[in-house]
């Protein structure tokens, strides 16, 4: 059975393409970033490895057709699992001649490619801008994503207790992931000083004492949530309860100017204002600030030199942090006021109102 709703979706992507090609001047498209081939079949995953920026199938789009060029390794399971409502011919071929079948199958004429490919234009950035703006289809998927994980994240605080290690914890978050259908795409865990001392603390042997900082990006469908909760053994002390209460400041600052025709360097401004405001105005030189996602990690991150503007139903991800805490949560850029889509139900958050807006940051669970 077809799905309605996808095929709806992927007409729109459809049109969006070759709308694209035509103004490019382009007589074929291919397509073999994981994130770019995800976007175009609506959310099928065509992947091996979670490591790897490439897919395991190929996309060759002309002005006529659309094929998706894979091995014999990979064809079963992308035709009967990933393919639902999504019109593109599938082409199998023995797993030492895709190359040669993905030559043999180009039309003549202009070619752009968002890999690298023999006589192709390097168009990687142009079709990256095609799949900001999401459909109400993936905003719908989003959504779900974002409310499996934070609930996945909630669960693992369950391991969240004094003598236990980074490690054993980044395990919990992976199996509670894993257990709603969410790949863990990035796991950071980081106990009392590796928190002040490291930004991007992959998770060792160190043992908690106090104070605990979870990360997690989790996958499903190419759409990818990120978010950071932090948690304290006892009563959170008054030095680190001013930096998180300015770091969540500085969150919803960053929140409130993510609004559709915003120039994201101007949403970067103010941030930063708001950590000079708060005694910490050096503190985002020490770390970015995050940026657009959706189907990566990162699109692009927020600077005060971004030539970007946000996209209405645009996915973001700012991350402020100050030395020993951080916030963040993932958002979508909706018309009508920005919308968080990884809150977690049930935790301690801190309220900041931001131009007569109100808005709820997560504040440091006590256990």
């Amino acid at each position: 059975m077809v799905d309605g709703a996808v095929s709806r979706e992927f007409g729109q992507k459809r049109s969006r393409i070759r709308e694209y090609m035509q103004k490019r001047g382009l007589d074929a498209l291919l397509l073999g970033r994981q994130s770019n081939v995800s976007w175009y079949l609506c959310g099928a995953e065509a992947y091996v490895s979670i490591a790897s920026e490439r897919a395991a199938a190929t996309l060759l789009l002309t002005r006529e057709q659309d094929y998706l060029i894979t091995n014999n390794i990979e064809a079963p399971r992308i035709r009967d699992e990933e393919l639902n409502g999504v019109d593109v011919c599938l082409i199998e071929e023995p797993w030492y001649a895709v190359p040669l079948a993905v030559k043999e199958r180009l039309p003549g004429g202009s070619l752009g490619a968002d890999i690298s490919f023999a006589g192709a234009a390097d168009v990687s950035a142009e079709v990256a801008v095609l799949r900001y703006s999401l459909l109400p289809e993936e905003v719908d998927r989003y959504t779900r994503l974002g409310a499996d994980t934070a609930s996945a994240l909630d669960d693992a605080v369950s391991s969240v207790k004094p003598g236990v290690s980074e490690c054993a914890v980044a395990g919990a978050m992976a199996e509670a992931l894993l257990g709603r259908h969410v790949t863990p795409a990035l796991l950071l865990v980081a106990m009392d000083e590796r928190i002040e001392r490291y930004r991007h603390p992959l998770p060792a042997g160190k043992i908690l004492d106090k104070a605990a900082m979870l990360v997690v990006c989790g996958r499903r469908g190419g759409l990818i949530v990120s978010m950071t909760r932090m948690v304290y053994i006892g009563r959170v002390p008054p030095t680190l309860r001013c930096k998180h209460d300015a770091v969540t400041r500085v969150d919803a600052a960053y929140i409130d100017a993510t609004r559709p025709g915003m120039p994201v360097a101007d949403v970067f401004d103010c941030g930063r204002r708001v950590y000079a405001e708060s005694g910490y105005a050096d503190e985002w030189r020490l770390h970015h600030q995050g940026g657009a996602t959706g189907y990566a990690g990162r699109d692009y991150k927020g600077t005060q030199s971004s030539s970007e503007t946000v996209q209405a139903w645009q996915a973001f991800a700012w991350n402020p942090s100050i030395c020993g805490t951080k916030s963040e949560d993932t958002i979508l850029a909706a018309p009508e006021s920005p919308r968080i889509i990884s809150e977690t139900a049930g935790w301690p958050v801190l309220s900041h109102e931001v131009n007569g807006n109100v808005y709820y940051r997560p504040d440091i669970l006590e256990l």
